[in-house]
């Protein structure tokens, strides 16, 4: 018998894997919240969270609330039931933005690794995503490692912001070899680098990607 449907079954089957871009509507929200991320590192963030489907994300330095809005516009596109807790002792997120992206985000206006374990419990098992960008000092970036490996699940995805900076590849590289076996290094995603006119000669910006062992 011949199909009358001449559009191929995996494009009818996958139809929300498949939609064009202006179908989701949260790509203007993804490009137009207040963060710190150049467009490739926006779109980046987005698209891991897409394709990879995290059920509990910890967040590490909310700030103005820029990346959790990403984060929680790519899984309301997933249509999954994902949540978001991001850490920060002094954020700066507006009541406006907090209003909207509520139902995938619960904000705990405390610092890391001290409240991981409260975030943990809010999300009810170990966290299988975490997105770090807080003090990007080496003892503060080495702390917050250490801090959060213990609580990432096996296979969980550990993204680092400016990833260039040289604080966070030393931070990086001390942890790995005080925790041999716990981290795998991908490396640094995106090739973009910002060097602010007051500080010449310190490279900032880069997405940076582990993998819990």
């Amino acid at each position: 018998m011949t199909d009358p449907d001449p559009t191929p079954w995996w494009i009818r089957a996958e139809k929300d894997i498949y939609r064009h871009p202006g179908e989701i509507q949260s790509n203007k929200l993804v490009y137009s919240v207040p963060a710190w991320l150049g467009e490739c590192e926006k779109t980046m963030l987005y698209a891991l969270i897409r394709g990879l489907e995290p059920k509990r994300i910890l967040e590490i330095g909310t700030y103005r609330g820029g990346s959790a809005a990403i984060m929680a516009s790519a899984l309301d596109d997933s249509g999954l039931d994902g949540k978001i807790v991001t850490l920060d002792p002094d954020p700066k997120i507006t009541p406006e933005l907090m209003e909207q992206i509520k139902h995938r985000v619960t904000l705990l206006p405390k610092g890391s690794p001290d409240a991981i374990p409260e975030a943990r419990q809010l999300l009810g098992g170990k966290f299988d995503f975490c997105f770090l960008d807080a003090n990007h000092q080496r003892e503060f970036v080495t702390r917050d490692l250490l801090g959060v490996i213990p609580y990432l699940e096996t296979g969980a995805i550990l993204l680092m912001h400016d990833a260039h900076y040289q604080d966070v590849k030393d931070a990086v590289a001390m942890v790995l070899t005080m925790s041999p076996g716990t981290l795998l290094n991908f490396g640094i995603l995106t090739k973009q680098v910002c060097v602010p006119p007051e500080e010449p000669g310190k490279f900032y910006a880069g997405l940076g990607l582990l993998r819990r062992l």
